[in-house]
């Protein structure tokens, strides 16, 4: 579970990242009405972010919660893979809330089977190793993606950073 939640934050690195990017790729300029339109993205996730907490609570009563945590995982993958192959900003618009599925999902289904599968002692230690798997996502991600993107822009941070680890995690959730 740490390994999903660490795959979550990989895609809002870009995002944040790569604004100027971004809107350099999809509107040939880097002005400040372009970057403001390709933080768009960033608003769409977070709406579709809060509809899907929202019906996370009806999903987890009638769904199993590693299920709804593989849904999580193959969003962000669908969102990346979208991200990456988009030829447009529409497309882009269409395809990145999937990570802000796939992130509210993993997140709250993470803490969930924490509580359901282990015992009363060991939750503290699982959270706290699911919720530093996060910051560590960060941490490495940041100077990851820099380095990446500076050799070969910022679709293949998503197709040599992103991608890999958000499939390492989906097979880590099927598998454990």
């Amino acid at each position: 579970m740490s390994l999903a939640f660490f795959a979550t934050g990989k895609l809002d690195v870009i995002s944040s990242l790569f604004l100027v990017d971004i809107a350099l790729t999809f509107f040939g300029t880097t002005d400040n009405a372009a970057i403001g339109a390709a933080s768009q993205i960033i608003v769409f996730s977070n709406i579709a972010a809060v509809i899907f907490g929202l019906l996370n609570g009806i999903l987890s009563i009638r769904f199993k919660h590693k299920t709804i945590l593989v849904f999580g995982s193959i969003c962000i993958i669908i969102g990346t893979v979208g991200c990456i192959l988009t030829p447009n900003f529409f497309g882009m618009q269409i395809l990145y809330p999937f990570d802000g599925i796939g992130s509210v999902t993993v997140g709250a289904m993470a803490f969930a089977l924490i509580g359901e599968l282990l015992p009363l002692n060991k939750r503290g230690k699982a959270i706290g190793y699911v919720t530093a798997s996060g910051m560590l996502a960060a941490t490495i991600g940041f100077p990851i993606a820099g380095v990446l993107a500076g050799i070969n822009g910022w679709r293949s941070v998503m197709l040599l950073y992103v991608l890999p680890i958000s499939i390492l995690a989906l097979l880590a959730i099927i598998v454990g």
